[in-house]
């Protein structure tokens, strides 16, 4: 066949499928109109307020603390308070008291200092009177 034959049946063939397309989409069943009645739905409504819970999960696994702080004491002394927020799972504010020192050594240190600081005082005046002679 020609080229010019070959291109008159290709412009036939797509105008008969425009002409098929054409007919298929003006034949095609219009649908229903449907008005949509208002209707309103009743609800219960509740008045939100916020509060902090604390929630418990259990499940398995291994946990790895967000955070982990080493306690070191300033003092010496044994502890003789600790607050029960302080075990795995508890928080605590900032100014929480966590733990409670018995103040005995302190003070026999205290003591022992003031004692000694007094007989290096003596010992000075007694090196300045020696002196003075």
């Amino acid at each position: 066949m020609p080229n010019a034959i070959k291109g008159i049946m290709t412009i036939a063939v797509l105008f008969f499928a425009v002409i098929v397309a054409y007919g298929l989409v003006k034949s095609a069943p219009t649908p229903d109109q449907f008005t949509h009645a208002e209707t309103t739905t009743s609800i219960r409504a509740l008045e939100v307020v916020r509060k902090r819970v604390r929630l418990e999960v259990s499940s398995q696994g291994s946990v790895m603390p967000y955070k982990e702080s080493e306690l070191i004491p300033e003092v010496n002394g044994r502890v003789s308070w600790m607050s029960p927020n302080l075990l795995p799972g508890g928080y605590f504010a900032k100014d929480d008291v966590l733990l409670r020192i018995e103040n005995s050594d302190y003070r026999s240190k205290v003591a022992r200092s003031r004692a000694t600081l007094s007989r290096s005082l003596a010992e000075e005046e007694l090196a300045r009177f020696e002196l003075g002679r």
